[in-house]
């Protein structure tokens, strides 16, 4: 319908027509030109690029943090097993002092018996106490060379 409206205008009807719709056109572009001067929009603008920004930021932080996560983890692993390993040294080293503990009041026990009965065989006859200090003697070898161990 406004096809046939626009066959029936005369040449200088279209063209006043023509002169209305460019002045309109550069009206419109005026407003736009000064929506994008104007303060608001220019502060939107780089609100927009400063999110985009940030928004990169927490990207990389997010990345960095996995990375130093990753790393922390295989160092805590580590650790673990470094710990695991201390705590069976600590047991083998309990039970060597454990069987040397035993075997010093077994040594001991064993020395008093002997000083006992050297007391008992000094008491009915004098003879030399040698055997006695060799016992103790072995006595401190074999302690020594248990501590090396």
């Amino acid at each position: 319908m406004k096809q046939d409206t626009y066959l029936r205008l005369t040449p200088v009807q279209l063209q006043q027509r023509l002169i209305y719709t460019q002045s309109e056109l550069k009206k419109y572009k005026l407003q736009v030109e000064k929506y994008k001067n104007d303060y608001y929009y220019n502060l939107i603008d780089q609100l927009k690029k400063d999110k985009d920004n940030l928004e990169n930021e927490i990207q990389l932080n997010k990345d960095e943090l996995f990375e130093k996560e990753t790393l922390y983890k295989g160092e805590i692993n580590s650790l673990k097993n470094k710990l695991g390993e201390a705590e069976q040294k600590i047991i083998l080293l309990e039970e060597k002092l454990a069987t040397a503990e035993k075997k010093l009041k077994d040594s001991n026990n064993l020395l008093i018996k002997e000083e006992h009965s050297s007391e008992d065989i000094s008491h009915s006859s004098p003879i030399n106490h040698s055997n006695s200090s060799s016992s103790h003697k072995w006595f401190e070898e074999n302690i020594k060379s248990q501590n090396d161990e």
